[in-house]
Parts: C-alpha cells; sequence; structure tokens
C-alpha cells in the first residue's frame, strides 16, 4: 500500500469517527468522548506517516505526539488534544463489569460450583439428609426418581 494511499484511509476513517461522535453527541452518548479520542489518533498516525515516522503498536496519545518532529506545524495543535487519550482510558475502564443482574439459572454456574468450593450449606445439606434416607430405607424412595438407586436387591430368579 503506498503511503499516500495509507494516510487518505487514516483521515477518512478519522473522519468517519468524528462524524459517529456527532451524532453520539447528540443522542446524549457518553461513548461520543471514545470516538473522538480514536479520531484523534488517526489524525496523528496519518502525520506521523507523512513524516516517515514509525508509530508502533501504542495508543497513548501524548507518546504519538513526541514522536512528531517539533518543525511540524501541526504539533502544537496535536499537543492541544493529546489528552482524548486519558479519557479514552478512563471511559474503556469506568464501565460496569455487569451492569445488570444475571439471571437465577446462571448465578453461580459461571465457572461451576465444584470449581468454586462446592455446593452452598443448604444444599449440602440437602443431599447429605437425601443420602440418608437411601441409606437407611434399603429402597429407592418414591419420591425422587432421579436420585441413584442404592441398596435395590436383584430379583430372585
Amino acid at each position: 500500500m503506498s503511503v499516500e494511499l495509507l494516510i487518505a484511509n487514516l483521515l477518512r476513517v478519522a473522519r468517519e469517527d468524528l462524524a459517529g461522535a456527532r451524532l453520539l453527541s447528540a443522542a446524549g452518548n457518553r461513548n461520543a468522548i471514545y470516538l473522538c479520542a480514536q479520531a484523534a489518533e488517526k489524525v496523528m498516525r496519518a502525520v506521523l506517516t507523512s513524516e516517515r515516522k514509525h508509530a508502533g503498536i501504542k495508543h497513548q496519545l501524548d507518546l504519538l505526539v513526541n514522536l512528531v518532529p517539533d518543525e511540524n506545524p501541526l504539533k502544537s495543535e496535536m499537543r492541544a488534544i493529546e489528552h482524548l487519550g486519558c479519557v479514552r482510558h478512563f471511559v474503556s475502564l469506568s464501565r460496569p463489569f455487569r451492569a445488570y443482574p444475571r439471571p437465577a439459572s446462571v448465578r453461580g454456574f459461571r465457572l461451576g460450583r465444584r470449581q468454586r468450593g462446592g455446593y452452598s450449606p443448604p444444599r449440602r445439606r440437602t443431599i447429605r439428609r437425601r443420602h440418608d434416607q437411601d441409606r437407611n430405607s434399603g429402597e429407592q424412595a418414591e419420591s425422587d426418581p432421579i436420585a441413584p438407586r442404592r441398596n435395590v436387591r436383584a430379583p430372585d430368579a
């Protein structure tokens, strides 16, 4: 890919990010600042590419601005927007890990109960009680068709 085409694509995508940020901002969405930071990063990468500098994979805008030569007239304007990198990082970290409670059918089964230390105390008591009933009764309890059959004698032939 030619350098001119790369710069043109970076600027085109930055313009699209700004258009999206305007739409989100008009709707009052907090993610508009994230798109502004994305656009700023793409503009900085375009400037660095035009200066024949390699930006690498880092996303810290202040480090990208430091790579721009002092002779470039855009460096002072880029310094004015380098704070967007901190805002972008803050926005991505401020999202709640779980915005809504998980449904009851999923709670506790994310890693499996046995991996997280076994069953809860009430469940352990229920299991122990059923086990003792099965052991003491000698036959399978009629009320629990799923419980394992223990102490069942084979029919006499």
